[in-house]
């Protein structure tokens, strides 16, 4: 598969996990979202998996390597996976690097990638707007 069909995959799945995995009665379903995305690109390694378990795996799995944030919208613009987290308690919160442009975080101060998040606001936003705290951030180790 080339980069754009790569890309178009990868941002249609995100619009689909933003319309599938909406918030309701409190609860929120970012792993869910995730786990959809990974599962049609083919990396099924994440099933029944909490955020904070995700990331776990994410921290100690040869199949993950952490990357720098500039990497990590580099990625998404290649339509490879890249993912964003922070493990919190009593949940964490992970995303999917999307497609798109890092703007800088005066909050973080230093940019943030395009995500897609699903949790209390779904939609395509940059990571300062989905995550509270500064996160990690991983590749996936995919063959094209």
């Amino acid at each position: 598969m080339d980069k754009g069909e790569r890309v178009k995959r990868l941002t249609r799945l995100c619009q689909e996990a933003i319309e599938d995995f909406k918030p309701a009665n409190g609860e929120t379903y970012c792993n869910f979202g995730l786990i959809y995305i990974c599962k049609e690109i083919g990396y099924t390694g994440f099933a029944n998996l909490t955020a904070n378990e995700i990331i776990g795996k994410m921290k100690t799995s040869p199949e993950f390597a952490p990357i720098e944030t500039e990497a990590a919208q580099k990625l998404a613009n290649d339509g490879m996976v890249a993912i964003a987290g922070v493990q919190d308690d009593p949940h964490g919160h992970v995303t999917i690097c999307h497609p798109g442009t890092s703007i800088y975080s005066g909050r973080w101060q230093e940019n943030a990638p395009t995500v897609c998040n699903i949790g209390r606001r779904n939609g395509i936003m940059t990571a300062n707007y989905a995550f509270l705290s500064k996160p990690k951030y991983w590749a996936l180790i995919q063959e094209d």
